[in-house]
């Protein structure tokens, strides 16, 4: 693993704290770093400054030259995760939706295990585990009527048993169950699994 830190006490810090790392004071926008140090056959690069522009041109650029696969922090504009993935970024992160994700979560129903939210918010993708209060718990999946809000994708037994279920897949306490549904029918879905 390579660390590069343009702030020389930083670097310095990482270096002492981290021994088994390379740390390198320089910049990553120095073509000489990329050369000396064979940036190009990494498996991954990973840009974590605080400029969201310098992020994403940095592992888009390393996508250019060959690193296999590329992640660049979105911290302070949003707006520039569509960006991101039109220059071949494989994982644009974004601050802001992970905290939203995260707020969302804790105001929504308390069977949420998780929530993350997809194509600029569009498309939410729960994960609910359900409990013995949920309404259809021992009914089979195709006497739920979801009224083409949502889908259902995927339930991982309690046993870690995963498959794509079939309309005769029975709810069963503790099952958690990943639904895909538009943020318009958040309402309905948080209806579904109170």
């Amino acid at each position: 693993m390579t660390l590069i830190e343009k702030d020389g006490a930083t670097a310095e810090e990482f270096s002492k704290r981290f021994s088994d790392i390379l740390v390198i004071h320089g910049s990553i926008t120095d073509e000489a770093i990329w050369d000396d140090e064979n940036l190009v056959d990494s498996d991954l690069l990973i840009s974590l400054t605080e400029n969201d522009e310098l992020n994403i041109i940095t592992a888009s650029y390393a996508k250019k030259l060959g690193v296999s696969r590329s992640i660049a922090l979105i911290k302070t504009n949003p707006n520039y995760l569509s960006l991101a993935r039109q220059f071949d970024i494989d994982v644009p992160i974004s601050t802001t939706e992970a905290t939203v994700d995260t707020i969302v979560k804790h105001l929504r129903s308390g069977t949420i295990k998780s929530l993350h939210t997809l194509f600029d918010g569009k498309l939410e993708v729960y994960e609910y585990v359900i409990n013995e209060n949920f309404e259809y718990l021992g009914k089979a999946l195709k006497d739920v009527n979801l009224r083409g809000k949502a889908i259902i994708a995927s339930v991982k037994k309690s046993n870690g048993e995963a498959f794509v279920p079939s309309g005769n897949y029975v709810f069963e306490k503790n099952d958690t169950v990943l639904l895909c549904s538009n943020h318009d029918y958040s309402e309905f879905i948080q209806g579904l699994f109170a």
